[in-house]
């Protein structure tokens, strides 16, 4: 059975998972074990969602039901008919609906996948787009996302399809093509460099795979063709 939505908890090594099955599993995230399993869903689980301090599990179905678990007893403590899960299918402008979508951990912001393939990075105060993945760049996806996620402890992202294609970014996007790239030379350092057509260099963390930091061009056309 296809598993179609994930959640780990915030404090302790338990992971939550909903798929075709109708069932919901809690595991220890580390051998695999499953610790509970819930069966009050009369259709496909869509959605997981442990709350922030990981007292309460949330999860919703394709027949609109929504049910919260409380954890310390792991017992169904309200189900309620959602009537639509998807509260908000579209934004004014636009034709395509939106898919999955989540919010940075500041709150701030939302990071939504589109029908199409694009990804947009959505200001929630101002309700504006800060960052878009369209048809003008060429990793928008070929299809419609099926799970995006936001990194909680930087500025990142990332968004899957069905393809088995990943899109990693930062909060201000792609900013080109890669130029060269390179790996610290030195084996106690797991840090990796990369550069773009447009000359942006940015760090990464090679070992957590996070993004630490981005440079600017100091100067225009100063192209940067060769890292060590």
């Amino acid at each position: 059975m296809s598993v179609y939505s994930c959640s780990l908890h915030p404090h302790n090594e338990l992971c939550a998972t909903g798929g075709e099955d109708d069932k919901v599993f809690v595991c220890n995230r580390n051998t695999g074990q499953i610790l509970y399993e819930f069966t009050e869903h009369k259709n496909t689980v869509t959605d997981v969602h442990f709350n922030r301090n990981g007292t309460y599990l949330a999860t919703a179905d394709l027949a609109d039901d929504i049910v919260l678990h409380k954890l310390q007893t792991m017992s169904s403590e309200s189900d309620k008919d959602g009537g639509n899960l998807v509260f908000h299918k579209r934004f004014p402008a636009g034709d395509s609906k939106i898919l999955p979508g989540d919010i940075s951990a500041d709150g701030k912001k939302f990071v939504a996948s589109y029908d199409n393939g694009a990804v947009r990075l959505w200001d929630l105060r101002v309700c504006i787009t800060m960052m878009k993945i369209d048809e003008n760049n060429p990793l928008m996806h070929s299809g419609g996302c099926t799970k995006v996620a936001h990194d909680k402890a930087s500025p990142f992202f990332m968004s899957g399809v069905i393809a088995n294609k990943i899109v990693f970014s930062p909060h201000a996007g792609p900013v080109g093509a890669i130029e060269c790239m390179a790996f610290s030379p030195s084996a106690d350092i797991r840090l990796a460099a990369t550069v773009t057509l447009s000359e942006h260099i940015s760090i990464w963390d090679s070992s957590k795979f996070n993004l630490l930091t981005n440079f600017e061009p100091a100067r225009e056309n100063d192209g940067i063709t060769e890292m060590r």
